[in-house]
């Protein structure tokens, strides 16, 4: 769990850093679904899904999320569903990445809205 120095739950993901982590998502998808559309992305995607994979990953890491807290391991379970829907030939020209994406960002902002309810707060700092 994501708490701050004060002990109360902050997010690792800046507005920032969210809107980045969809711009960029959005970008991989749409390569890939232009790709796939002049047919080269059959055979050029997959190599796409990995560097995206361990991109993502990378950066996931340097925000600090970990799959030793229940949130962090959210995110990482999404990120390797999103890589194993994009193996998928022609359904990976559909936004996984970008699904991914924002599920990464609502798994991580919505521990930190729930902190603010004053009985689920209670539960969430014991």
């Amino acid at each position: 769990q994501a708490k701050t120095e004060s002990g109360k739950f902050g997010s690792r993901i800046s507005p920032i850093t969210a809107t980045f982590l969809i711009l960029v998502a959005l970008l991989i998808d749409g390569i890939q679904a232009f790709l796939t559309l002049i047919i080269i992305g059959v055979v050029l995607n997959w190599l796409i899904d990995i560097y995206a994979w361990f991109s993502f990953y990378v950066w996931l890491k340097l925000l600090g999320i970990s799959m030793s807290e229940a949130r962090g391991m959210r995110t990482l379970l999404f990120l390797g569903l999103a890589l194993g829907f994009e193996f998928i030939p022609l359904i990976n020209a559909l936004p996984g990445w970008t699904a991914f994406a924002i599920g990464a960002v609502v798994n991580e902002y919505g521990a930190v809205t729930l902190a603010k309810v004053p009985l689920a707060g209670k539960l969430l700092n014991k």
